[in-house]
């Protein structure tokens, strides 16, 4: 019983460790980021594309195809490469991919949607396998089993502290879009009143036309909310990939 109080499951000592921490800090904020963009992009197809929420799944799942395929591939390739060039690698992809992301506009089909996903798949294995070899780097086989442990409580904190933290975000992203883009739609304004004028001329009442502006700003404040969520995405990314090279993948 003492030996039991002695070994605690969350040994907080681990965070003494380099490797440790890193890869840590690495799966905390790369999963947070990455979860992200995950809830989002279904949220926004439904609430904002018409998408059925069958359809939004359907669009989404396509990063986990290549996922797949590459885990095993990426899972031999880290005894053979340095952890941190393919740690690098993933990082980069998820950057390049996100601000590829960033500058999207709502005419984007389904096509483009579903196959820029796909290489998601292979961004994730090699940042999340990798992280966990270099986790366990160094550690003696005692701490193996709660280095593990923590390293995952940490990756599920970072699953439901991003879902929140990028949903209220994007909220109230949306809500700064709204107001910037309904104050430059006055009355007064002369292209406001052509996009009315064309509304009516299509058949729309005054009414209608005035309730088909909102709906347009509403659509594109939206849209700039989640271009921005990505553009901080890449960011965020591009950073994790300085970090992990303090890391000393060999002890």
């Amino acid at each position: 019983m003492g030996a039991d109080r002695r070994q605690p499951s969350g040994d907080l000592k681990l965070f003494g460790r380099r490797n440790f921490t890193i890869a840590t800090l690495c799966v905390t904020l790369g999963f947070m980021t990455y979860f992200a963009g995950v809830v989002l992009l279904p949220l926004w197809l439904q609430n904002e594309q018409g998408y059925t929420p069958t359809w939004a799944g359907i669009t989404t799942a396509s990063l986990g195809l290549m996922g797949a395929i590459f885990s095993p591939i990426v899972g031999r390739l880290t005894d053979k490469i340095d952890i941190r060039v393919i740690v690098t690698f993933g990082m980069l992809l998820f950057a390049g991919l996100s601000f590829v992301k960033a500058d999207a506009n709502t005419q984007i089909s389904f096509e483009q949607l579903f196959l820029t996903r796909l290489p998601w798949g292979i961004g994730l294995a090699c940042f999340f396998i990798p992280l966990i070899t270099l986790s366990l780097t160094g550690l003696p086989s005692s701490k193996v089993a709660s280095a593990s442990g923590l390293f995952n409580f940490m990756r599920l904190i970072a699953l439901s502290f991003g879902t929140s933290l990028s949903v209220t975000m994007w909220d109230r992203r949306q809500a700064y879009h709204d107001h910037v883009l309904s104050a430059h739609t006055s009355m007064s304004d002369p292209l406001t009143q052509q996009w009315l004028a064309q509304a009516q001329a299509q058949g729309l009442t005054e009414h209608q036309a005035y309730g088909a502006l909102a709906r347009t700003i509403s659509e594109q404040s939206f849209m700039l909310g989640l271009n921005e969520m990505y553009f901080l995405a890449g960011c965020v990314f591009l950073s994790l990939t300085v970090l992990v090279w303090l890391s000393r993948p060999r002890g």
